[in-house]
């Protein structure tokens, strides 16, 4: 008798496991899926930062802002952040220079963007600016 008790519970219990395993796994996904996302925007904000700063540091100097820009350039390629990112390097008050880098970087998932405290976007914008003291 008991056997066959325990042979109707299991088999009672075999949908619920298995809805247990979907559910799980979508949660496993989609935290995964994040985890990846943020790995992916913090590569690009990395490389935002050291082309501000090759940039940057170029312009400074040589005092040639063109050179700088350039110097940028060849740093997104190497990143390959050259497609969805911009350069601006300019005069910020004299003898100072800026090096402002922008990046459009696209988002995994659609809500990623209002966790990480940005609107609820399919692409998060990374900026910075770094100055630099130009030498004479």
């Amino acid at each position: 008798m008991a056997g066959k008790d325990l042979k109707m519970i299991a088999r009672n219990e075999r949908g619920a496991v298995l809805l247990e395993l979907v559910i799980t796994s979508m949660i496993i996904l989609v935290i995964w899926t994040g985890m990846c996302n943020t790995a992916l925007l913090f590569k690009d904000k990395l490389a935002v930062i050291a082309v501000a700063r090759e940039a940057g540091r170029e312009a400074a100097a040589t005092g040639n802002l063109s050179r700088g820009e350039q110097k940028g350039r060849e740093m997104m390629d190497i990143t390959k952040i050259r497609d969805k990112a911009e350069i601006n390097v300019y005069w910020y008050e004299s003898p100072y220079l800026a090096a402002e880098v922008t990046c459009r970087s696209p988002l995994v998932l659609p809500g990623m963007g209002a966790l990480l405290g940005h609107p609820w976007e399919k692409e998060i914008t990374l900026k910075t600016t770094k100055i630099f003291r130009a030498e004479p």
